[in-house]
């Protein structure tokens, strides 16, 4: 019971703060936080490349150093470019998969936290 409680009070925790993490108005998208800026314009570039690009282009050049292979961990832009191929908003392809990831997160860190699955 305890895993569950901590699963549902921290995934609505995550769930009330990824939204204003990054979101988009009518002026514009904006960052919620400074960090955002730098890391996710990266994954926003690489999403696309997912999105946009034919599958045998995929891993054929870096988006962002030229003549470079694409060899960063590519599985969080690879979802979101797929969310974005099936014409979900830039907003929602980014945030989909990050509170996914974090409601798996929040449950694996209660059932390490019980002693009983030690």
């Amino acid at each position: 019971m305890k895993v569950l409680t901590n699963t549902i009070l921290w995934s609505l925790f995550f769930l009330a703060i990824w939204p204003l993490v990054i979101f988009e108005t009518n002026l514009g998208i904006y960052a919620g936080t400074r960090t955002i800026w730098g890391d996710w314009a990266v994954h926003l570039t690489y999403a696309n490349v997912f999105a946009n690009l034919p599958v045998t282009e995929w891993f054929t050049q870096n988006p962002i150093l030229s003549s470079a292979t694409f060899n960063y961990p590519f599985v969080s832009a690879a979802i979101s470019g797929m969310f974005m191929r099936q014409k979900f908003s830039l907003i929602q392809s980014m945030l989909f998969p990050s509170i996914v990831t974090s409601f798996i997160f929040v449950f694996a860190l209660s059932l390490f936290q019980d002693k009983q699955y030690l």
